[in-house]
């Protein structure tokens, strides 16, 4: 009877541990999911950063409401009229991937916000992370989870398409 009953505390122990795990997982993802891209206070794309900076020497910089645009309902901030105009002659070419959503979430097909400092060129094309740590994570294996990305994000662009 003893044994019996020592087996089973700890059996409680674990279901438990699992149960809460789960929970905070699923906490976790469902704020991802329903966050938008570049979530924040900011009501502008990428929280206000210049998408032509990313490819300029100086890096990410932040734009100023003085200088921007609305492309595809999105406020677009810019860090000079430069920029602006690099923009304006080839916008596909500056736009980020995946709409500005996190290049990782998108392997599993979530669209989930990002932190504008946590980013790759790769092949000309801008890729946004939520963090360092995914950032890290998205590294490892680039060129794979961009292939998983881009299928992912054709079929979440023709539901997005269509509301």
């Amino acid at each position: 009877m003893y044994f019996a009953a020592c087996q089973i505390k700890p059996l409680k122990s674990v279901a438990f541990l699992l149960f809460f795990s789960s929970i905070l997982l699923f906490s976790y993802c469902r704020g991802a999911i329903a966050a938008e891209s570049g979530d924040s206070n900011s009501p502008y794309f990428i929280e206000g950063y210049d998408v032509v900076s990313y490819y300029r020497d100086s890096g990410p910089l932040p734009g100023t409401p003085q200088i921007s645009i609305d492309y595809q309902d999105k406020t677009l901030l810019f860090s000079s009229t430069d920029n602006l105009n690099d923009f304006l002659a080839d916008p596909e070419k500056y736009m980020p991937a995946y709409n500005g959503y996190c290049a990782y979430g998108m392997v599993y097909g979530m669209t989930s916000k990002i932190d504008p400092l946590q980013y790759d060129i790769v092949d000309g094309r801008l890729y946004l992370q939520l963090d360092k740590g995914t950032k890290r994570r998205w590294n490892r294996r680039i060129s794979r989870y961009i292939k998983k990305s881009d299928r992912a994000w054709k079929k979440i662009k023709v539901s997005i398409l269509n509301e």
